[in-house]
Protein backbone atom coordinates (compact mmCIF):
# COMPACT_ATOMS: atom_id res chain seq x y z
CA UNK A 1 0.00 0.00 0.00
CA UNK A 2 1.12 3.60 -0.72
CA UNK A 3 0.45 6.05 1.76
CA UNK A 4 -0.28 10.11 0.01
CA UNK A 5 -1.36 12.89 1.82
CA UNK A 6 -1.38 10.68 5.11
CA UNK A 7 -3.99 8.23 3.75
CA UNK A 8 -3.41 4.56 3.05
CA UNK A 9 -3.83 4.75 -0.95
CA UNK A 10 -3.94 0.71 -2.39
CA UNK A 11 -2.66 0.36 -5.36
CA UNK A 12 -2.36 -2.94 -7.53
CA UNK A 13 0.19 -3.73 -10.01
CA UNK A 14 0.38 -5.80 -13.08
CA UNK A 15 3.25 -6.48 -15.85
CA UNK A 16 1.90 -8.61 -18.95
CA UNK A 17 4.00 -9.63 -21.99
CA UNK A 18 2.81 -9.03 -24.98
CA UNK A 19 2.80 -10.77 -28.56
CA UNK A 20 5.91 -8.18 -29.15
CA UNK A 21 8.14 -9.59 -26.30
CA UNK A 22 7.71 -6.83 -24.29
CA UNK A 23 5.87 -6.20 -21.06
CA UNK A 24 4.45 -2.95 -19.65
CA UNK A 25 4.06 -1.88 -16.52
CA UNK A 26 0.44 -0.89 -15.47
CA UNK A 27 -0.54 0.79 -11.88
CA UNK A 28 -3.80 2.42 -10.51
CA UNK A 29 -5.41 3.20 -7.61
CA UNK A 30 -8.43 1.66 -6.01
CA UNK A 31 -10.56 2.53 -3.07
CA UNK A 32 -10.47 0.48 0.13
CA UNK A 33 -13.50 -1.16 -0.58
CA UNK A 34 -12.44 -2.15 -4.00
CA UNK A 35 -9.03 -3.54 -2.52
CA UNK A 36 -10.87 -5.56 -0.15
CA UNK A 37 -13.54 -7.07 -2.97
CA UNK A 38 -10.74 -7.92 -5.48
CA UNK A 39 -8.71 -9.33 -2.54
CA UNK A 40 -11.56 -11.37 -1.57
CA UNK A 41 -12.54 -12.50 -4.80
CA UNK A 42 -8.59 -13.60 -6.22
CA UNK A 43 -8.30 -15.38 -2.29
CA UNK A 44 -11.72 -17.62 -3.43
CA UNK A 45 -9.68 -18.21 -6.76
CA UNK A 46 -6.58 -19.35 -5.08
CA UNK A 47 -4.91 -16.96 -6.89
CA UNK A 48 -2.69 -13.48 -5.84
CA UNK A 49 -4.72 -10.34 -6.79
CA UNK A 50 -1.99 -9.59 -9.69
CA UNK A 51 -3.06 -12.60 -11.24
CA UNK A 52 -6.98 -12.23 -10.53
CA UNK A 53 -6.54 -8.61 -12.19
CA UNK A 54 -4.15 -10.09 -15.73
CA UNK A 55 -7.33 -12.68 -15.74
CA UNK A 56 -9.81 -10.06 -15.66
CA UNK A 57 -7.72 -7.57 -18.74
CA UNK A 58 -7.30 -10.88 -20.50
CA UNK A 59 -10.62 -11.65 -20.67
CA UNK A 60 -11.90 -7.95 -21.86
CA UNK A 61 -9.33 -8.02 -24.70
CA UNK A 62 -10.28 -11.31 -26.06
CA UNK A 63 -11.75 -11.19 -29.31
Amino acid sequence: MESRNGAETPSTTGTEEVNNGKSKLVTFEVTEAQHQEIKIRATKKGITIKEYMIALVEEELKS
